[in-house]
């Protein structure tokens, strides 16, 4: 009786804190997600800033890029 006087409360605390560490990961990486985007910090944002090519249709940009608002950015497929 004594070993489960000892047993029962860690199996109630793993259940218990188990859940709440997932949602306590989950909700820092969707932060992170969300700050990354508002800094403008994902990739393809600095990919399309990076395009300096001007363009006046599609033809005027290399292979797999297109031509929008006058200037060559990646193709999205």
């Amino acid at each position: 009786m004594e070993g489960l006087n000892l047993v029962f409360p860690a199996v109630v605390t793993a259940l218990f804190l188990f859940p709440v560490a997932f949602i306590v990961y989950v909700n820092a990486g969707g932060s992170y997600r969300a700050l990354q985007y508002f800094l403008g910090e994902r990739k393809a944002n600095k990919l399309e800033e990076t395009s300096s090519s001007l363009c006046s249709i599609d033809d005027d940009c290399p292979s797999g890029y297109v031509c929008v608002n006058g200037r060559c950015m990646p193709a999205r497929f």
